[in-house]
């Protein structure tokens, strides 16, 4: 997602993000949606979502993304696959 929350969050906390989710996105959130991509396109702003989850993890030294909270690494797989959409257009 493009939009990142710098924050540890617990299960019992899923309800509250879900409607941040929500009132960010402007429509239900729905798992799997074939949307979800272009609106976060639409929203959101990736490379700057990219820089912030660098920041986060390099709080982390070492950094142990099983173990560090809050911490992502979806970042790496969002600039390979850039990568690739690249070579299709």
């Amino acid at each position: 997602m493009f939009c990142i929350m710098n924050i540890s969050i617990q299960v019992s906390q899923e309800k509250t993000i879900l409607k941040k989710l929500v009132t960010y996105l402007e429509h239900p959130y729905r798992k799997n949606d074939p949307g979800m991509y272009q609106t976060l396109l639409e929203k959101g702003n990736q490379q700057q979502a990219i820089k912030k989850a660098e920041r986060l993890l390099a709080c982390y030294s070492p950094s142990n993304p099983v173990e560090d909270n809050p911490s992502t690494t979806v970042h790496e797989l969002v600039k390979v696959l850039n990568q690739y959409k690249l070579k299709v257009q």
